[in-house]
């Protein structure tokens, strides 16, 4: 749940109004929407849809707080743009525009139980290693008793990549998987490739990373 909402410029009602702008968690957003849903009271929760802006960034989400105390976001789609990642998240050295596709994410504990949908990351850029997109990629994330997983493909560019996903209840996590560079791939990044160590028959690098959430 964010620590501190407030809006600027605001229109309507608490239950169906908007906003011209708003800090959600200090974050600056703006051409706020938002429609309280009476009827999912019955279904144990309050929810509301909402539309915003951030960074010039179109995102439509479902919010929903649960009598149980989880919260959670469904029907969830955004397209953030290429540099927005780099802003709030420096520490990934990564780059590239994001297409979200969520039919849900729920928290509980402050954590991440479930999530569905796809992502998709085009002109992805490594910064530091190369000033290139190295290609588009799609995550197809899916849950079950034991985590949240997510089956990564390269869809076309410099790298073909076959990997998985998994955060666990714990909120450990890793990916591993399987990298091969083709004829297109930019003779840096081949060079970079070799410290994954020897490939296989078919070309490919075993990859892993891991670690706590």
């Amino acid at each position: 749940m964010p620590n501190s909402i407030e809006f600027y410029g605001t229109k309507g009602t608490l239950w169906r109004g908007s906003a011209q702008e708003g800090l959600v968690s200090k974050i600056y957003i703006n051409n706020i929407e938002w429609k309280f849903l009476f009827s999912k009271l019955f279904e144990g929760q309050f929810a509301l849809n909402t539309s915003f802006s951030l960074l010039e960034s179109p995102i439509k989400m479902r919010i929903s707080k649960h009598f149980n105390g989880d919260f959670s976001i469904s029907n969830s789609k955004a397209n953030l743009q290429n540099g927005i990642v780099p802003i709030f998240y420096p520490e990934l050295g990564i780059d590239g525009d994001i297409n979200i596709n969520l039919s849900n994410l729920v928290f509980a504990d402050d954590f991440i139980s479930q999530a569905n949908g796809t992502i998709s990351v085009n002109n992805f850029l490594i910064l530091g290693l190369s000033s290139m997109s190295i290609g588009n990629y799609v995550i197809t994330i899916n849950t079950n008793n034991n985590g949240i997983y997510g089956d990564i493909k390269s869809i076309d560019g410099e790298l073909d990549v076959d990997a998985s996903l998994r955060i666990a209840p714990d909120r450990t996590y890793y990916i591993i998987g399987l990298v091969a560079s083709k004829a297109n791939t930019n003779l840096y990044i081949k060079e970079i490739l070799k410290f994954l160590g020897t490939p296989n028959v078919l070309g490919q690098r075993e990859f892993r990373f891991e670690g706590s959430l």
